[in-house]
């Protein structure tokens, strides 16, 4: 008996073929970064663009979203509502039940229920990297219209602080008006760009550096520290032998972890100290964020945290490094011998390459952009190796993106034939262009 679902709807496919996501991107598949060495990065990889507040003034210049979001690789983490094709799609070919008790929603004319016998809901968790937004408008106190460079808009809800009225505050260095601080509520619409030539930061580059956990693994990129501190003017606090200290992040080379309750600190003039009693530098501390733009985001807690080496960022656009994003587009391997190829819905949910799939591994929790993954490879019920365009493996587990909680990988053929594997199915996937382009 064939271990693959179908269902067959052509006007599916007629959909799929106009939405903006299916216009052509790079022919490798994946997000570009551009490797030439010229000097094209004149901002580090800030984020810039415009901010119309409510009662309609502008502001203009380099933005600070959240606190701890400063650069075009950094992460919008919120949630989004899925389409209700997926759960017709799920409900057609028996990976979904319809019930009528229990808590749930109606859907399609089918009361759906969820909770811990039953996965699915109407709302997933949801990502994207500032790079394939082309703006933010705000819609009301939990939720915003997400406009992707791509064409593609997304409603989505408030499900951290980077969205809605707990996020920490936009700020925008203005060079008319200064530095300005707006809440949630003050801000209408905020559109991204480019900085102009010449154009520089009043604040200095954002962070980036090469982190090393204690199991080993090597992370590079646009640094987050404690979820907070993201440029060079701002500091690290904690207690020295000589008494408090707070330290402009721009004078720090390396950090290193020494103990729960304590860092090892050495400055770029060749200074080293021991700093404590500070959540920047002990247990307290809210995690580490690397942004790699060839990989997405990782967070690594204190415990996983080995050393931080600060340095430059590679000088290049990282603007243009972000096309808004593609349906994801592969071949499926299922246990049976059996492949499929067309577009891809990882889990129910996933079906774009500027999405993010979420695990856990060694302590390190990952969002990696479906865009740098060349294949998944089931390894159990609880993981799955996920190897990226750069050759770059990981196990990952802890999330029902790499494990039996796994929705289902749905499959749209060219004649609109949609088909699902699910987890226990599932040999591995390979991602590729729509047009063609293997995967490494």
């Amino acid at each position: 008996m064939s271990c693959i679902r179908i269902r067959r709807d052509t006007a599916l496919i007629l959909i799929l073929s106009v939405l903006p996501a299916v216009s052509p991107g790079p022919s490798s598949g994946q997000t570009p970064v551009l490797e030439s060495p010229a000097a094209q990065s004149r901002d580090g990889g800030s984020l810039y663009g415009t901010v119309v507040t409510v009662s309609g003034d502008e502001f203009q210049g380099y933005i600070r979203w959240d606190r701890n979001e400063a650069a075009w690789s950094d992460v919008l983490h919120a949630s989004k509502l899925l389409p209700e094709r997926n759960l017709e799609d799920a409900l057609d070919l028996g990976v979904a039940e319809a019930g009528s008790t229990g808590q749930g929603i109606e859907v399609l004319g089918f009361r759906v229920p969820w909770g811990e016998e039953e996965r699915w809901s109407p709302e997933a968790l949801s990502a994207v990297r500032f790079g394939h937004v082309r703006s933010i408008e705000v819609l009301d106190e939990d939720r915003a219209l997400v406009v992707l460079k791509s064409g593609i808009e997304l409603e989505m809800f408030a499900s951290s602080t980077d969205l809605g009225g707990s996020n920490r505050g936009i700020e925008i260095a203005d060079p008319e008006g200064g530095m300005v601080s707006l809440a949630w509520a003050e801000v209408a619409l905020v559109d991204f760009s480019p900085a102009p030539e010449g154009f520089s930061s009043t604040r200095g580059p954002r962070l980036y550096g090469t982190l090393r956990t204690q199991s080993g693994e090597v992370f590079t990129g646009f640094v987050g520290w404690d979820n907070d501190e993201v440029f060079g003017s701002d500091l690290l606090d904690g207690e020295a032998d000589d008494g408090d200290r707070s330290i402009p992040f721009s004078h720090v080379a390396v950090i290193e972890q020494d103990g729960r309750d304590g860092a090892m600190v050495t400055l770029r003039d060749g200074e080293t100290f021991r700093l404590e009693d500070s959540n920047d530098v002990n247990h307290e501390n809210r995690g580490i964020v690397i942004s790699d733009p060839r990989l997405g985001e990782v967070t690594v807690s204190w415990e996983g945290f080995a050393s931080l080496t600060f340095h430059a960022a590679p000088d290049q656009d990282y603007y243009a490094a972000f096309d808004g994003g593609r349906s994801l587009f592969g071949t499926v391997r299922a246990v049976s011998g059996d492949r499929l190829t067309g577009y891809l819905r990882w889990d129910n949910d996933e079906e774009f390459t500027w999405e993010m799939l979420d695990g856990e591994s060694h302590g390190v929790d990952f969002d990696v952009e479906l865009s740098n993954v060349a294949r998944i490879e089931r390894i159990d019920d609880q993981s799955a190796l996920v190897i990226l365009r750069d050759g770059r493996t990981f196990q990952l587990s802890g999330s029902n993106d790499v494990n039996e909680e796994n929705k289902g990988v749905f499959v749209t053929d060219e004649s609109g034939e949609v088909r699902v594997v699910v987890w226990s199915d599932l040999e591995g996937v390979s991602f590729r262009d729509a047009r063609g382009a293997s995967s490494p």
